[in-house]
């Protein structure tokens, strides 16, 4: 009888440990901070901003790798990503065309709801704010500067590091910011010739605290050929 007991409570323990390992309350992961790794690709841009490229949520459905809807909060995208705010207009979007849904993300970083890819594009990449907040722009490396007579310098074909490539500068962005992030001070007026860069499918146009602004069609905008700084 004493073996029996014995044996039984020991079966009563492993029970027990059994269930300990194989059962989590939702609550021990739901609520730990966000900081998905999935997606295509991460990069760091010239402004300290950091692009992710084809954002995904992992869910039972389909291959349990769904894009994410342009209809999502996008700080909440951001947010799901370890990473504070989105920066305006860098989101670009694409039509992924075979997954038969996709998943809205909310504004605390949590699946909302499925939308169908008939109707709305999934993002393709966009820039966010690292946690602690945006730093001041690294000085931008370039062969293309050329120190003139009277102290000042050219810059020829500034480009910006966004989403893992360099694009070109827009003719409208803020001179002395393009300056600033060169690490020169100010724009000298009269001197930006611009270029028709042509197959370039967009430029970037730079605000005056030296960081990204926005795209720009090269259809419509020249791109910076050079200019002059000091």
């Amino acid at each position: 009888m004493k073996k029996l007991i014995i044996g039984a409570l020991a079966l009563g323990s492993l029970s027990s440990f059994a269930m300990s390992k194989c059962v989590t309350k939702p609550s021990d992961n739901f609520n730990t901070p966000r900081g998905s790794q999935n997606y295509e690709a991460k990069y760091t841009n010239d402004d300290g901003s950091i692009s992710i490229i084809k954002p995904r949520f992992s869910t039972p459905e389909g291959d349990g790798n769904s894009y994410l809807s342009q209809l999502s909060d996008l700080n909440g995208v951001c947010n799901l990503y370890g990473l504070g705010n989105y920066v305006s207009n860098s989101r670009r979007n694409f039509n992924q065309g075979s997954s038969p849904s996709i998943v809205r993300i909310n504004s605390n970083a949590r699946f909302s709801q499925f939308d169908s890819s008939t109707y709305n594009s999934a993002i393709e990449s966009l820039s966010c704010a690292p946690i602690e907040g945006m730093p001041y722009p690294t000085l931008v490396v370039s062969t293309g500067i050329f120190y003139n007579d009277d102290g000042s310098a050219t810059i020829v074909k500034p480009k910006f590091k966004i989403n893992g490539s360099n694009s070109y500068l827009s003719e409208l962005s803020n001179l002395n910011g393009v300056c600033n992030l060169y690490g020169f001070r100010n724009y000298v007026s009269n001197s930006r010739r611009n270029f028709n860069q042509g197959s370039s499918p967009s430029i970037v146009r730079i605000n005056s605290n030296a960081r990204f602004s926005q795209f720009g069609s090269s259809t419509y905008n020249s791109a910076i050929e050079s200019l002059i700084c000091y």
